[in-house]
């Protein structure tokens, strides 16, 4: 019994043994495993960060060739641009040279004794005139020929026939020439006045009708003088200097700003004569100008249009087949009441500027302008929908 009762706590304590040594080892391959694992969650995190970073670096140098070449092709542009400005200049300046060589051919500098003055005579079409022509240059450039009677002077066609009736009209229309410029010239005075610069200490002229300043006095004036009136700045701005260019650099620069802003000019234009329609109103017999994308109206003709106008569809007599009932005569405009209906006026002007000017700002951030190497053209891609447009 004895050895019986021993060999059973043997074999309990080999079981034991074993049993100890099997969790041993389960939890040595427990920990084998829990440190592969993470190993490998550390590799994959390493692979992903060294390939965002990666990613970063070629997206930075994409953005850096893609500026420059941008700029490159910004530069070569202008360059472009800059040459054919010139290349029309030097085109224009010879055809000039050649009008003003014609001109000297055809026209002869005769002397007129009794007039007491030169005058120019056009070989081809026997005409005379006291003034040179347009594009003669300078009146000493034409040879003076002796003198012609086969070529009259212009002195001929305004001789009088001696009688009393045609002298009282000539000295009526002379009157009436002195007292219009005498007019004229008093409306220059009462418009024009001649301000001190306190910077430079020069004298300028202002315009007090349309608000602009010239350092040069105006051709209508004449021989008048102007009194200075003011001789602090008050509300006539003062002129801007004049700026020459230095070099060929910069003078390709102005040429360039200027046709740039005469192409711009003209786009401007073009829109606004596209969008606004001169249409004929019966009840006052005058024209009014309809927008035909906001459906306003007005009397006035738009400021952008400048010195031109809006050309008229259809004839005045047969408006009733042209006149659709969507174009409404502008309305009259109505002047604030008292102060509160002013103020609120221009509360609401300047709450709908404000808006104006949020819109386009918002515009500006989801839009973004990119250029396409290979149609040669930028296009507009909007950030927030993906969306790409012309």
């Amino acid at each position: 019994r004895v050895h019986k009762e021993c060999d059973a706590r043997l074999h309990g304590a080999k079981v034991d043994a074993k049993l100890a040594a099997m969790a041993t080892e389960d939890a040595r391959k427990a920990h084998r495993d829990c440190l592969f694992e993470l190993h490998l969650t550390v590799r994959d995190r390493a692979c992903a960060m060294i390939q965002r970073c990666q990613r970063v670096l070629w997206q930075r140098k994409d953005s850096k060739w893609l500026t420059v070449l941008r700029e490159t092709v910004k530069v070569q542009e202008a360059q472009r641009k800059a040459a054919t400005k010139l290349q029309a200049r030097a085109r224009m300046l010879l055809a000039l040279n050649g009008v003003t060589e014609r001109t000297r051919q055809v026209f002869e500098k005769h002397w007129d004794a009794q007039a007491g003055a030169f005058y120019y005579f056009n070989t081809e079409t026997g005409e005379a005139s006291w003034d040179p022509p347009r594009f003669l240059g300078s009146p000493d450039d034409v040879a003076t020929a002796r003198s012609d009677l086969t070529k009259p002077s212009p002195r001929a066609a305004k001789r009088f026939s001696g009688s009393k009736q045609e002298a009282a009209v000539f000295i009526q229309g002379a009157w009436r020439q002195r007292a219009a410029r005498k007019k004229v010239r008093a409306l220059a005075r009462s418009r024009f006045e001649k301000v001190v610069d306190p910077d430079s200490g020069k004298e300028y002229y202002w315009d007090n009708q349309t608000g602009e300043a010239q350092w040069s006095k105006p051709k209508i004036l004449g021989d008048e003088s102007i009194l200075t009136t003011r001789s602090e700045p008050s509300a006539a701005p003062t002129p801007r200097p004049i700026r020459i260019p230095q070099s060929d650099a910069e003078a390709a620069v102005v040429i360039q700003q200027t046709f740039r802003a005469r192409r711009a000019r003209k786009q401007v234009v073009d829109l606004t004569k596209a969008a606004f329609e001169k249409v004929y109103d019966e009840d006052t017999g005058t024209f009014y100008y309809w927008n035909k994308k906001t459906g306003e109206a007005q009397w006035t003709k738009p400021k952008a249009l400048g010195k031109e106008d809006v050309a008229v569809e259809a004839e005045t007599g047969r408006q009733e087949e042209v006149l659709p009932e969507k174009k409404p005569t502008p309305r009259p405009v109505r002047l604030p009441e008292s102060e509160d209906d002013a103020a609120l006026r221009v509360q609401r002007v300047w709450r709908a500027r404000k808006a104006r000017r949020r819109v386009v700002d918002m515009t500006k951030n989801c839009y973004e302008k990119i250029y396409d190497e290979e149609n040669n053209v930028y296009y507009y891609w909007n950030t927030i929908s993906g969306k790409a447009q012309r």
